[in-house]
């Protein structure tokens, strides 16, 4: 995907608060993430955006924020920290780390290949990290492992 763009055509914005938009890396019905650069720390981070920002309420507001507490809350050596979540110009974003190495959908087009233990493995991991999810009564967490 290009630097920075909406699958709608309209330009997404080129900064969000201390943050440079670079490539859009992923888009689903509700957010998109982009590679960004934080100035003020100079460093690379990734940066999800919730769509349709002219169209939420407080209660969207209120789901998007507990929604990044939740994931603030989990510790994983696979999943990037939680930065901070903000809203600039009305869009609402938040940030997490940059995590070294490949993504599992970079792995597969390189035909990387799984055995059963692996897959198992990375299974048991999800059900562990995602036990936060639960409690905070979030029907669904999205997790980003390397």
């Amino acid at each position: 995907m290009s630097s920075p763009e909406k699958a709608s055509g309209n330009p997404a914005p080129s900064r969000l608060g201390d943050y440079l938009l670079g490539e859009m890396v992923s888009e689903d019905a509700n957010t998109r993430t982009y590679h960004a650069q934080q100035t003020t720390m100079d460093r690379g981070v990734i940066l999800v955006m919730q769509k349709a920002a002219g169209e939420r309420g407080g209660q969207q507001r209120a789901f998007f924020l507990r929604d990044v507490r939740t994931k603030a809350a989990i510790e994983h050596a696979g999943i990037g920290a939680v930065f901070e979540a903000g809203e600039d110009a009305g869009e609402l974003f938040w940030t997490r780390a940059l995590l070294p190495g490949r993504s599992f959908a970079e792995l597969h087009e390189a035909g990387e290949k799984y055995t059963p233990r692996d897959i198992a493995g990375y299974l048991l991991s999800l059900i562990h990290i995602s036990e936060p999810t639960r409690q905070a009564e979030i029907s669904y967490a999205v997790f980003c492992l390397k």
